[in-house]
């Protein structure tokens, strides 16, 4: 997280804090953090200077910060239904600023308070299992989601439920049952006509209209999206409109429109930069770079994966660290640096493997097909595009199947 993300975060957190405490917490804090700094910063003249990193000093500053603001706000809130809400709002700015750690932490102290209500432990849960299913840990997520569901039902919570059955479904998708996970949306939405709630019904739509993509049902998948658009018209979702605004651009990157998919994209990351929303301009940044690359602009392109490479290897973001390598790969390979390409694309294949990204790893094999149909070695460019293609059956992602396909065919003719 560079400084000035930082410095937004934590006075996020601190004035979300003051609320709820008194104005003594607020004058403690800074007088506190006064006579703090000025200790370490006497300290931090007897380290060595071949010790020190740039920025390092303000970072460790700032993260102390973080904890003595958790530590001290508990002693000025007298009911613990209060702090225990307040912990909850600030796992979730946590996470809007990607640092998923400290969410984590915050999230599991909710969940281990006995005077914590278990609708309150029940929502823990879910963003819990949210974590673990954007780090890859289907296992975990699914284990949370259980202990959630459990408490929602407990509660006669059928709003809750309802929340986790969407988020089922994702995960059924993300494992590789596109068609399980469109099942479980469908019922979903029927569920929600009893619930007045317009962004529940957006993230049924949005979900729906990603799963339709992966199965290659592009005028469906589309029909989705305007549902779930028609509805935010009305409303100040900035992050549920980013979300959808970049569901939209992957669309028609698939159908190769890159125009259309490039002005989404933009329009994504304004939201995301006006927001504050780390994660979502990272992945924005990462998708507006492939189709930059795939548009011929390599130095644009090149520029923005530098720096979504800068965003997640900050969130150790394994997943998309991995996307980065592979659209260097495909930018070096289009400029013709084909051992520079390669190397990035064994980077990009390996990590894929150790997460068992099957969808990730077709579109690496598809492009190292491509790669050797460059540089004329037909043998290896089909047996790429038939690993490729094992990959997009086994997730049922019709639409890559399709392209694969066309690739092999090229081939033959």
């Amino acid at each position: 997280m560079t400084n000035k993300t930082l410095q937004s975060f934590l006075k996020e957190v601190f004035q979300l804090t003051v609320e709820k405490c008194t104005q003594e917490f607020s004058d403690q804090f800074l007088y506190i953090k006064r006579e703090r700094e000025r200790i370490l910063n006497n300290s931090w003249k007897e380290i060595p200077k071949s010790e020190k990193m740039p920025g390092m000093k303000k970072i460790i500053f700032k993260e102390i910060d973080f904890d003595t603001i958790i530590t001290h706000s508990k002693h000025f809130i007298s009911d613990i239904k209060v702090y225990l809400q307040l912990i909850n709002k600030l796992a979730k700015v946590s996470i809007k600023y990607a640092q998923f750690t400290k969410a984590t932490n915050l999230l599991i102290e909710i969940t281990k308070n006995k005077d914590a209500d278990n609708i309150l432990v029940a929502k823990s849960f879910r963003t819990l299992s949210n974590i673990c299913f954007n780090n890859g840990d289907s296992d975990s997520s699914i284990k949370y989601l259980n202990k959630s569901t459990l408490l929602f039902k407990k509660e006669n919570d059928s709003f809750g439920i309802l929340q986790n059955k969407i988020a089922f479904g994702v995960i059924q998708v993300n494992n590789g049952q596109p068609s399980e996970g469109k099942l479980i949306f469908l019922e979903a939405q029927q569920m929600s006509s009893q619930h007045d709630n317009h962004f529940l019904k957006v993230q049924i739509f949005s979900n729906l209209g990603n799963v339709c993509s992966q199965l290659g049902d592009f005028d469906e998948s589309m029909g989705y999206y305007q549902s779930a658009l028609d509805i935010l018209k009305s409303k100040d979702n900035p992050r549920q409109r980013a979300r959808l605004l970049h569901n939209i651009a992957i669309n028609y990157k698939i159908k190769q429109d890159y125009g259309k998919a490039s002005a989404y994209l933009t329009k994504c990351i304004k939201l995301a930069k006006e927001n504050n929303d780390v994660y979502q301009k990272g992945l924005s940044y990462l998708e507006q770079s492939e189709v930059k690359a795939r548009m011929g602009e390599l130095s644009e392109s090149n520029a923005l994966v530098m720096t979504t490479f800068q965003i997640f290897s900050e969130l150790q973001a394994k997943s998309e660290i991995a996307e980065v390598y592979k659209i260097l790969g495909l930018i070096n390979r289009k400029g013709k640096n084909f051992n520079v390409a390669m190397s990035y694309y064994e980077n990009s294949k390996r990590i894929n493997k150790e997460d068992n990204n099957h969808l990730n790893l077709g579109e690496t094999y598809l492009e190292i097909g491509k790669f050797y149909e460059d540089t004329g070695n037909r043998d290896l460019s089909v047996e790429n595009y038939q690993s490729a293609l094992k990959e997009f059956q086994f997730i049922e992602a019709n639409a890559r199947v399709t392209q694969t396909e066309q690739a092999l065919s090229n081939l033959t003719i």
